[in-house]
């Protein structure tokens, strides 16, 4: 569907992105840096968190600090 997942340089991979069902990035690792983003009910993009935990470790946390999007 034309969204990106991934990106390589010879071979290498420097970001892998997840998507949820309507192809909204919800992951991105690069490196050793983790992002998540969350959407509101329009898919404005709500909040996001940025960590070193590797992306199978964030389900363990529970009340991540989160930097809330304004939108006015």
């Amino acid at each position: 569907s034309g969204h990106l997942h991934q990106l390589n340089l010879d071979g290498q991979l420097i970001s892998d992105m997840e998507r949820d069902d309507l192809h909204r990035e919800v992951y991105r690792t690069q490196g050793k840096l983790t992002s998540c983003f969350g959407y509101d009910s329009m898919g404005r993009k709500a909040w996001q968190y940025a960590t070193t935990l590797p992306a199978e470790k964030l389900s363990q946390i529970q009340n991540p600090l989160i930097k809330p999007e304004r939108y006015v």
